[in-house]
């Protein structure tokens, strides 16, 4: 009887482990993603200055306002986007070295051990 105890606490300590590593810690680094991608959309409004690509900024409906409009939400809309690939990029690198640290600890505590 102690003997299957102590395997299924044994098992049960190993599950939550796996769910917490796959699980528990991939949804937060998710959810970390998420909320930077609606930080750089809060900041830079890449989907408001696509609709409103042509319409003057701050309603200077002057011959100058009409002009460096579409040139300033250019900038704006490439620097944001630039930001959105970054974090993409950080985050995807995040995300594969948390799936495969495991793997790749067992590795090297089975080469050196």
């Amino acid at each position: 009887m102690v003997i299957v105890y102590i395997i299924e606490e044994i098992l049960f300590d190993i599950y939550r482990f796996l769910r917490f590593w796959f699980f528990d810690c991939l949804k937060f680094i998710s959810n970390k993603y998420f909320d930077t991608v609606l930080a750089i959309e809060k900041s830079f409004s890449i989907r408001l200055n696509i609709l409103n690509f042509f319409s003057p900024l701050f309603g200077d409906r002057s011959l100058p306002g009409y002009v460096y409009a579409p040139f300033v939400r250019i900038t704006i809309i490439f620097i944001g986007l630039i930001l959105q690939l970054f974090n993409f990029v950080i985050f995807l690198m995040i995300f594969l070295i948390w799936i495969f640290m495991p793997l790749i600890l067992s590795y090297i505590v089975y080469k050196n051990g």
